[in-house]
């Protein structure tokens, strides 16, 4: 039994009867919080059935499902290794450089449309020809030392892939030094 204040009025009105329509309680507490537990199970259900669905096309399409800004590592079709290169000391204003290796982790060939750095001291080169399924390239990354000893460059290379629209990203380090300490 539910207790109603009645507006000018000192005591509740309890009891069904006397009670108007506009004074009657909606439905209780319990029932709401349950239809609204309910609703959010039923839209986060909703959600994952939708991503199980893309991501099974895009497995079937031999491209994997890109999770930007999570910081996890991404299901693109191209796999970096190592995922970063550490350049270790280097003599300050000058220049650096390693061999990363690109896999193609999809089904079909893919091309390298471009490469794009967070500054201009690193670069890489982009292969020309497109990379088999399963296949890898090499490719060269190089970095120039801040020209100050002592200052760590740390930058980011992202490699575009036709048809896919997040970047594969690659963190490239290094620490300038006097020359005589490189």
């Amino acid at each position: 039994m539910h207790s109603i204040p009645v507006s000018g009025c000192g005591s509740p009105v309890t009891g069904q009867a006397g009670v108007t329509d506009a004074q009657a309680p909606s439905a209780p507490r319990s029932k709401r919080a349950g239809f609204g537990i309910l609703f959010m199970i039923l839209t986060l259900g909703a959600a994952f059935v939708a991503f199980s669905v893309t991501s099974a096309v895009a497995r079937r399409a031999g491209q994997g499902m890109s999770t930007p800004g999570l910081g996890l590592a991404s299901l693109a079709p191209l796999r970096v290794e190592p995922e970063r290169v550490d350049l270790g000391l280097v003599a300050a204003g000058s220049m650096n450089r390693q061999t990363i290796t690109l896999r193609n982790t999809s089904r079909r060939p893919i091309r390298i449309t471009s490469v794009s750095s967070t500054c201009t001291c690193t670069a890489a080169d982009v292969p020309s020809e497109a990379i088999a399924p399963g296949a890898t390239a090499e490719v060269a990354v190089r970095m120039r030392a801040h020209r100050k000893a002592g200052r760590i460059n740390e930058r980011t290379l992202s490699f575009f892939v036709e048809g896919w629209k997040e970047p594969v990203r690659v963190v490239v380090r290094c620490e300038s030094t006097k020359a005589s300490d490189a």
